[in-house]
């Protein structure tokens, strides 16, 4: 066994350690997984910080016994600056690790959700990419109204999925929305 931290500085063994089991178990080359997608976050004109983004990915199974499972597994994003994120996604998740199982695993779809904090009842905004839009690489905007942030005091429900056109908020709302855009690209 190779004593990494006897030769090298204990931080640099680390990233070398993690960069290899990144390579290994996730097949990522230059930080983009293989058959995977790097996913791009753009928020315009936000009513405030989003101090909770958090993304997921959504796989169904193919060729296994359990035909209608599906799994979720969390997509970290990492912050550029305040207005804008990033992420990669697998098109296919690992392999399920019992040695009998023949399953595998096909991305349906990528979901992001920001909000101000994470209390409850702070409002949720989610983003959706499904794999047909990933694969399209067309940049996918979904609005939203600027006056649920960060919460909307006594809402029972607040998930907000947005829309996709503006035009369905009433006029007097349509100069108060922001939005979010999703754009998938396949690594080069």
């Amino acid at each position: 066994m190779l004593a990494f931290h006897k030769v090298l500085p204990l931080g640099l063994a680390r990233l070398i350690c993690v960069a290899s089991l990144c390579w290994l178990l996730l097949g990522c080359e230059r930080g983009v997984p293989e058959g995977g997608h790097a996913i791009a976050l753009l928020i315009d004109r936000a009513p405030g910080p989003f101090a909770r983004v958090n993304g997921e990915a959504l796989y169904r199974a193919e060729g296994c016994p359990q035909a209608d499972a599906e799994k979720t597994l969390p997509v970290p994003y990492t912050r550029l600056d305040d207005h804008r994120y990033t992420t990669t996604v697998r098109t296919q998740a690992p392999p399920d690790t019992s040695p009998d199982s023949a399953c595998r695993w096909r991305l349906v779809s990528t979901t992001v959700s920001l909000s101000a904090t994470d209390a409850p009842e702070d409002e949720r905004y989610v983003a959706q990419l499904s794999a047909d839009e990933m694969d399209a690489g067309k940049p996918v905007r979904r609005h939203y109204w600027r006056g649920t942030y960060p919460r909307m005091p006594g809402a029972l429900i607040t998930r907000n999925l947005g829309e996709t056109d503006p035009e369905v908020f009433r006029p007097e709302f349509r100069k108060l929305l922001f939005s979010i855009t999703l754009t998938a690209t396949a690594p080069p």
